[in-house]
């Protein structure tokens, strides 16, 4: 029988396990990022937001919308069974 708690445990496991191989410098600038997510009636927008002076902020900041932008198509396809269309400016 199929366990969805247990299964979503396993996953936050395995993403602090991830978490905890990133560079010290990454860990502490996404301590300093602010997502912002804006429900529209047809459309979310996802705004991150660090402070533009310190540099290991920024570069999470980045780093966090770069990883957004690959895993998030794919999971929605993949578990809506949709079509994604991905645009980059």
């Amino acid at each position: 029988m199929f366990n969805q708690e247990r299964m979503q445990q396993m996953m936050w496991d395995f993403i602090a396990k991830q978490m905890n191989k990133m560079p010290p410098e990454l860990r502490r600038g996404l301590t300093m990022v602010q997502l912002d997510v804006v429900r529209y009636p047809d459309r979310i927008l996802i705004v991150a937001n660090a402070p533009e002076t310190n540099a290991e902020a920024t570069y999470a900041r980045q780093s966090l919308l770069d990883g957004l932008s690959e895993f998030l198509p794919e999971y929605v396809s993949r578990v809506f069974q949709v079509k994604v269309r991905i645009f980059k400016k």
